[in-house]
């Protein structure tokens, strides 16, 4: 591309290819200078140029240039005009293609064309546009790639769309409109009650306006062998009691561990899921669910306690793991850990933020160095409290 070289910018011409490209990322390029550098001859000075210029007429020259990399960094720029993006919708490059289909000022007509381009990458991403023209939307939910229909179902707002996607035969499509935001309380109904795949209907476990009636008869249609939709359903928090219940009795640990952090759980449906673990299996192996008990603040103290009582079988390690763990622990429980024989276990406890007064009254009196030590530390950050305190009140410097 050549271009008569203004005298006030011949200077450029007497930097080496390097120190050309350092020139034209400046973000402070005048703008004589950038209109330079996108004639230069080499090819990576005009894509930083590309990269960087919001000058539409630049954009619009280069978007006539040969070189791929240049083309590409056309393609991207959010400030290429309208008419370069319609060029460059006609390039025989799909990679081209599929970055117009994804710029801002690609045209309804524009998108109307690569709707029908013979690459699925294409089609895909036109697809996957909010906000499409009707008939654009339309031709593509008919598309005969599920990748396509699918993009559509997850990001399409029309009711008819989506009723139309709701019937359709891969799994994926259905998945996509029952996880969309936009689908109706009135489709998700009707699709949990008349799909029996339980990829979709675990995709409605996720869905914003799910119903608690919806979730009981996700975990009665799915079966005790989907794990994915129940440990959902498990966890979700408009899931009922009756629901958890059920759940309660699965034999997998992933889903009775979401049942237990539930907000909605009672202290008898915890007590299940960790009934469920039989002479065989140790604590260990299912500290996943009593982890998420002591947790959940839903937890009774008497619930914590028990779950106390099947750690002191495997040893101060797994007391101290729960008093580190647990959402609260009730003032007689502390008391007694304060005067537990692990001195890890008594640590723990005195950096808990609830500890009671007793307990810490106990813990201070404590000679064992873990212990020691947490009392001094706890009270290097009482002292460093009560100086930002007195800082702030007096309007003086506070020091983080």
């Amino acid at each position: 591309m050549v271009q008569a070289v203004q005298p006030s910018v011949m200077w450029v011409n007497r930097l080496d290819d390097r120190a050309r490209v350092a020139l034209a990322a400046d973000p402070a390029l005048p703008a004589s200078v950038a209109a330079q550098l996108a004639h230069d001859p080499s090819a990576g000075v005009r894509r930083t140029v590309a990269q960087r210029t919001p000058d539409p007429a630049l954009l619009d020259t280069l978007a006539g240039d040969r070189d791929p990399g240049v083309l590409d960094a056309v393609a991207r720029n959010k400030d290429t005009p309208a008419e370069a993006v319609a060029r460059l919708a006609r390039s025989e490059q799909y990679i081209l293609r599929d970055l117009v289909a994804l710029h801002p000022r690609a045209s309804d007509s524009v998108l109307a064309t690569l709707s029908r381009d013979e690459h699925t990458s294409v089609r895909v991403r036109v697809a996957g546009r909010v906000g499409l023209p009707a008939r654009v939307a339309g031709r593509l939910a008919a598309d005969p790639v599920p990748q396509v229909r699918a993009r559509v179902a997850a990001n399409t707002q029309s009711a008819a769309l989506l009723a139309q996607l709701a019937a359709d035969p891969e799994v994926e499509v259905r998945s996509k409109v029952a996880s969309n935001p936009r689908t109706s309380v009135g489709l998700l109904a009707v699709i949990v009650r008349d799909d029996s795949s339980r990829a979709v209907l675990s995709s409605v476990a996720y869905h914003p306006e799910v119903t608690s009636q919806m979730l009981t008869d996700i975990v009665v249609k799915v079966g005790s062998e989907a794990v994915g939709a129940l440990h959902r359903v498990a966890q979700h928090p408009k899931t009922d009691v009756a629901a958890l219940a059920v759940l309660a009795q699965s034999k997998y640990a992933d889903v009775r561990s979401s049942v237990v952090s539930n907000p909605n759980v009672t202290p008898e449906i915890m007590r299940s899921c960790m009934g469920q673990e039989g002479t065989s299996l140790s604590f260990r192996e299912n500290w996943m669910i009593y982890d998420a008990a002591v947790r959940n603040p839903a937890a009774s103290p008497e619930i914590v306690d028990e779950i106390l009582d099947k750690a002191r079988a495997c040893g101060p390690g797994a007391v101290a793991g729960v008093v580190r763990q647990a959402h609260s622990l009730s003032p007689e429980t502390m008391e007694r850990l304060a005067r537990s024989r692990s001195s890890n276990v008594r640590a723990r406890l005195v950096m808990r933020d609830d500890v009671s007064e007793r307990a810490l009254a106990v813990l201070a009196q404590d000679r064992a160095d873990p212990v020691m030590r947490a009392v001094a530390y706890r009270e290097q950050l009482a002292q460093e409290e009560r100086g930002r305190g007195a800082a702030d009140s007096f309007g003086g410097p506070v020091v983080r």
